[in-house]
């Protein structure tokens, strides 16, 4: 479940040979960030200098997909950085990383189109806010490798990206990634509010993905499970490949999504934040996807729930140039201070007592789950209720609540047609939002 963080830097001059040209209508993907060697330009097997490879042009975006809501561009981390000299490097990179080499370099990559700043001398934390900024906005761009390259000379500074395919493969990928995309977004609910729009993703998302633990492990081994391609195409990711692929599909079903970093269970991680009508919330996809059923545990939570075992990197200080070097931030944390589109608090069925009011309610709950084919149902208990005495009334002691419900919602349906198992229960709790999700099992 980890978020591979890996910080290497060398920093050399280089000498500088060309200039790009701006473009604001693309973007760039993948994992963390890394800073690789940038050669001396009198070595012969220089990766900036010497190189004027054929590059590529990329002419694949998913936005020709977002048909019904448009396509939800992300800029938190553009807006997020300080100066406009920085937003400048941001465009100039977005536009390189869509011109790939054909030709592969010696460390077996292949070089994007190198990107020169004149008269700005970067520093290194500088050139890591830009790339995290643009990585963090651009979901899409997959082939784009945790290996950044820069160099300055005579106030003037050269940053090159590289990439896990070669131009031409990029473009075969890409087929395979619209493709994958297509897939989940034809099936997406029409005319939907931007809740279902969200929890149809996370359910496909849960259903498609699965934990990559090889790549936990051996993140150079499987640079893709840290990708939106990861999780589309391959069906295996870390958190990095979820919230990446998360955001991509939000991105085309017209909702804000941005990514955020920190530390769980003293393990680096990744999930996403999403704003649901004017709100904003933490959704873990990955931690959602940690039980044999479907599960809410982690879907739309405040600053105040995430933190009781999430802690998120802070966010950049006024002087992150000389801070960055040994820490992690974020670049953009609005505040998640709302319930109205908290899972349980749209969905869940509601307990307030341990006497029969709430027994109707349950009853419809589960016969309309049923009538569906719902996998999973949620109860949430009131405060006011001893949350294990609660627990133990509705599954595991008399009157035994939530067998009686599925018994009324079968004779509903009558004996030959009654939809549901009886007599084996299998449940999630989630004590910290006071709810259990149980599985729907049917005949």
């Amino acid at each position: 479940m980890s978020w591979k963080r890996s910080v290497c830097v060398f920093v050399c001059v280089c000498v500088l040979t060309a200039g790009c040209s701006c473009s604001w209508e693309q973007g760039d993907p993948s994992g963390s960030v890394s800073i690789g060697q940038a050669h001396s330009p009198n070595d012969p097997g220089s990766s900036i200098a010497n190189l004027e490879e054929n590059y590529a042009l990329i002419t694949w975006t998913p936005e020709s997909l977002a048909e019904e809501y448009g396509y939800q561009r992300q800029l938190s981390g553009f807006n997020h950085l300080q100066g406009d000299t920085l937003r400048k490097c941001y465009r100039l990179l977005l536009d390189a990383v869509y011109r790939v080499s054909n030709e592969q370099s010696v460390d077996g990559h292949y070089r994007v189109k190198k990107v020169v700043m004149e008269g700005v001398a970067l520093s290194k934390s500088q050139v890591m806010q830009v790339v995290i900024a643009l990585r963090n906005d651009n979901p899409q761009l997959f082939w784009v490798l945790n290996d950044l390259r820069y160099g300055v000379s005579d106030g003037s500074t050269v940053i090159q990206l590289c990439s896990y395919f070669s131009g031409t493969q990029v473009q075969k990928a890409s087929e395979k990634m619209d493709t994958a995309l297509k897939a989940v977004l034809k099936k997406a609910p029409k005319g939907s509010s931007e809740f279902e729009r969200e929890l149809y993703l996370h359910d496909q998302l849960i259903s498609l993905v699965e934990y990559h633990d090889e790549a936990e492990d051996h993140s150079s081994e499987y640079p893709m499970a840290f990708s939106a391609y990861g999780a589309l195409v391959d069906g295996k990711a870390v958190c990095e490949g979820y919230s990446r692929a998360m955001q991509l599909l939000s991105n085309c079903l017209g909702l804000q999504c941005a990514l955020v970093t920190g530390v769980s269970q003293e393990i680096a991680h990744m999930w996403n934040l999403i704003r649901i009508e004017g709100e904003w919330y933490h959704l873990d996809l990955t931690w959602d996807d940690a039980a044999s059923m479907s599960i809410y545990q982690y879907f739309n939570l405040t600053d105040e729930q995430i933190s009781v075992n999430h802690t998120m990197d802070p966010l950049i200080p006024a002087d992150g140039d000389s801070q960055w070097d040994r820490s992690l931030y974020n670049l953009y944390l609005p505040e998640c201070t709302s319930l109205e589109y908290n899972y349980y608090h749209q969905k869940a069925v509601q307990i307030h007592t341990l006497g029969n009011e709430d027994d109707q309610e349950a009853m419809d709950a589960v016969l309309n789950a049923a009538a569906r084919r719902e996998r999973t149902i949620s109860f949430q208990f009131s405060p006011d209720l001893d949350f294990d005495i609660a627990v133990a009334r509705l599954l595991t002691e008399e009157p035994y609540k939530y067998a009686y419900y599925v018994h009324c919602a079968n004779a509903y349906f009558g004996e030959e047609k009654a939809p549901l198992q009886e007599g084996e229960t299998r449940y999630v709790l989630d004590k910290n939002q006071r709810a259990v999700t149980i599985e729907l099992l049917y005949r």
